[in-house]
Order: structure tokens, then C-alpha cells, then sequence
């Protein structure tokens, strides 16, 4: 582990675990799952060490400065089209979002006890 690799997504992540590129990896929940196409014994070449609780990703968040009429609109319109089928192949295709839900900021609690664990603040994570 002699430097911090940025691999470029998650699938890439397990891929370099795979190929010896990278000695260790961080990604969701299975990756692994997603290139077994390519590597069909990636479930058996690797494996997970650690598995963290359950850490917000790829959520849809809002500026202050859009109005709270428009974001209702957004959030309504992305809900009726994770609720069809092709809503849901389309997420899944574009994104790899398997479900969306409508949370409230009490939804990222456990994220920040995590953050606040680390010894980080959510502030630290964004960027300039």
C-alpha cells in the first residue's frame, strides 16, 4: 500500500484488486458483483475484509438558491420514474441506482456519528 490510487469507479476498483494493480480497495456493496462478466472468479480471487454500515451514495441534493417549488417538481419527477419498470432500468443503466427514496436530512445521522467516529467533519469533504 504505497500510494492512494484514484481507480475511477467502483467496477474499476474491484478490477484493480483483481489484476494485482491495487493491493487493497474501498466500494459499495458488492462491486465485485458487476465484473464478474469479465472476471468469473473474481468472488473467489478476492476478498471483502470489512463491510462498514451503510453510508448515503449518490444521493440528489439541492443548493439553497433553488426554490423549494422546483426541487419539490425534481425530486416528484425523478419518484414517478423510479416507479416503473423502465424508470428503474433506466437509473439502473445511467446511475446503477437500484431504488430512490425520498429522505429528509435526518436520512445522512448515522453518516455523520460515522464522520464525527473519524474524527472528520462533513465540511472536510467539500471541496472549494
Amino acid at each position: 500500500m504505497a500510494q492512494i490510487v484514484d481507480a475511477g469507479s467502483h467496477d474499476a476498483v474491484a478490477a484493480a484488486v483483481y489484476d494485482g494493480t491495487c493491493d487493497v480497495g474501498a466500494t459499495y456493496v458488492d462491486a465485485r458483483t458487476r465484473i464478474e462478466e469479465d472476471y468469473p472468479d473474481v468472488m473467489e480471487q478476492t476478498v471483502v475484509i470489512a463491510v462498514e454500515p451503510d453510508i448515503p451514495n449518490d444521493g440528489v441534493q439541492f443548493q439553497t438558491s433553488v426554490p423549494q417549488e422546483l426541487r419539490d417538481q425534481i425530486v416528484a419527477g425523478l419518484l414517478a420514474i423510479a416507479a416503473t419498470d423502465e424508470g428503474v432500468e433506466a437509473l439502473d443503466t445511467a446511475y446503477q441506482w437500484e431504488e430512490l427514496i425520498e429522505a429528509d436530512d435526518s436520512f445522512y445521522d448515522a453518516f455523520r456519528q460515522i464522520l464525527q467516529a473519524a474524527g472528520v467533519s462533513a465540511e472536510d469533504l467539500v471541496g472549494d
